[in-house]
């Protein structure tokens, strides 16, 4: 099973200085060629953004295979509670005897509609025996549905 922490790793958006998010917005506004010590600065800025850049892009591409690890294990889950929950289904209850009356009051219907192209009366059982296997069984032990 998958355990995974609540702890996150981040906790702001960027390491950034905000004077210097500042300072790149506000150079960007005006004719400003920078200097000698103020252009290695801003490379050495650049630089650092590059790091984080590159880590944000490494824990998204974590968080995505996480996200997918938890989709399949919900999807997985969901489908073993259906699976339990139909066990304890009502319809489990229902005598063959009445499944077997329902089955041949569904079919008696096919004796009064038009047959088009290749549908038939044992075209219109399938959908019955596709419910289950016991609804299989069942259809299959009444001959006059066949």
């Amino acid at each position: 099973m998958l355990q995974f922490s609540n702890q996150r790793k981040r906790t702001s958006w960027t390491n950034v200085n905000p004077f210097q998010i500042s300072f790149i917005n506000s150079q960007l506004r005006t004719g400003f060629i920078p200097n000698f010590h103020k252009k290695e600065r801003v490379l050495a800025l650049a630089e650092g953004l590059e790091v984080e850049v590159s880590g944000f892009y490494h824990e998204i591409l974590e968080t995505k295979r996480v996200l997918a690890e938890l989709e399949h294990s919900h999807q997985l889950l969901t489908n073993l509670l259906g699976r339990t929950q139909s066990i304890v289904s009502p319809i489990r209850k229902l005598p063959v005897e009445i499944l077997q009356e329902i089955f041949e009051h569904y079919m008696s219907q096919w004796e009064y509609s038009l047959t088009i192209g290749s549908l038939s009366k044992h075209n219109s059982i399938l959908p019955i025996t596709q419910v289950c296997s016991h609804w299989r069984e069942t259809a299959h032990s009444i001959p006059g549905l066949w």
